[in-house]
């Protein structure tokens, strides 16, 4: 109990424990289910945890390649930039990361088409040829954002096997229908132009 902790003597023994989600790396099943990249967006603190999450990612040689979309109200509220800076500079080729401030880019992230072509660039070309999707998305933060794309991913296309999710608050907000639509058709668009790039299967 907390009560209990706080009362303890100065350097007791204190073991931390509770109902935890699955671990971000050990949920991407990338080996098991074939993925190939993994884009992870995150709302405020919750970029914090994709930054622990990457740099355990990218100690394990066949991870797939990772695209952090971290979304902020204000450019003051902006952080862990050089961290991730550092991570994607060190690691050219296995993580971009990009961020949205809604008070600068007309609204959060699914508020536009605009905003939503950092989704685009997140995901193209993220169909397997032949049929399958390879990319895994982990949904932090804030309930609004996860509820609302988790919904507009599925509806696009996406399997909810390759949709994980957080939620920090407001775990009981109804996602916005015209944010789910706008998600879902930019999804399906870059799922249509990835099928229509990729070269068709070669006979036995």
């Amino acid at each position: 109990k907390k009560t209990e902790a706080f009362a303890a003597a100065s350097g007791s023994p204190i073991r931390f424990g509770g109902k935890f989600h699955v671990p971000i790396v050990e949920g991407v099943r990338h080996k098991e289910d074939g993925v190939k990249r993994v884009v992870m967006i995150s709302t405020g603190t919750g970029v914090g945890p994709l930054v622990g999450a990457a740099e355990e990612a990218l100690r394990i040689p066949d991870y797939p390649p990772i695209d952090i979309l971290a979304c902020y109200r204000s450019r003051d509220e902006v952080c862990f930039a050089p961290q991730l800076d550092a991570l994607a500079a060190e690691h050219p080729g296995r993580l971009k990361w990009r961020s949205v401030i809604s008070s600068e880019d007309g609204g959060r992230i699914s508020a536009s088409a605009k905003n939503l072509e950092h989704l685009t660039a997140a995901v193209a070309g993220f169909k397997k040829p032949g049929g399958g999707i390879d990319t895994h998305f982990h949904l932090i933060g804030n309930g609004a954002m996860v509820n609302e794309f988790k919904a507009g991913l599925v509806q696009g296309g996406v399997p909810e096997a390759r949709v994980t999710i957080e939620m920090y608050f407001n775990h009981k907000a109804e996602p916005d229908p015209t944010a789910v639509d706008a998600i879902a058709t930019t999804v399906s668009a870059a799922l249509a132009k990835a099928k229509a790039k990729a070269p068709a299967p070669v006979a036995a």
